[in-house]
């Protein structure tokens, strides 16, 4: 740890920024949330690339403005290959539908079906 006060200023502040972005994101129903921070040149962690902060707050991520680009593509990447496999889910329950599914337990339709097939009494 560093005993510079500047470098406790910094990391309290980026902490406030954390807090607060968490706070707005869940404010505004946003599923990520991104810090895109130039502060601690000299700090690895930040320098090497996407950084995940979700042990802290959830689903967000600080980065470089270097990184910005290439976290919204992947972030992008993910929503569309989610919104893939919910469509292939209700591809697979629509399917599974049936006539008799939708009409079992229900006296006017089966009245109506039995009619159709002269089965009324």
């Amino acid at each position: 740890m560093f005993s510079d006060p500047i470098w406790h200023t910094i990391k309290k502040k980026k902490e406030d920024f954390l807090r607060e972005l968490d706070k707005d994101r869940a404010e505004k129903k946003c599923e990520y949330a991104v810090l895109v921070s130039l502060p601690e040149a000299e700090n690895e962690l930040y320098n090497s690339g996407i950084v995940d902060v979700s042990h802290k707050y959830p689903r967000m991520y600080v980065v470089r403005p270097q990184f910005f680009i290439p976290i919204i593509t992947l972030l992008r990447n993910a929503a569309m290959n989610s919104m893939k496999y919910k469509a292939e889910l209700a591809n697979d329950k629509a399917e599974d539908i049936t006539i008799k599914k939708l009409t079992q337990g229900n006296p006017t339709m089966k009245a109506k079906f039995e009619g159709l097939s002269g089965k009324a009494k």
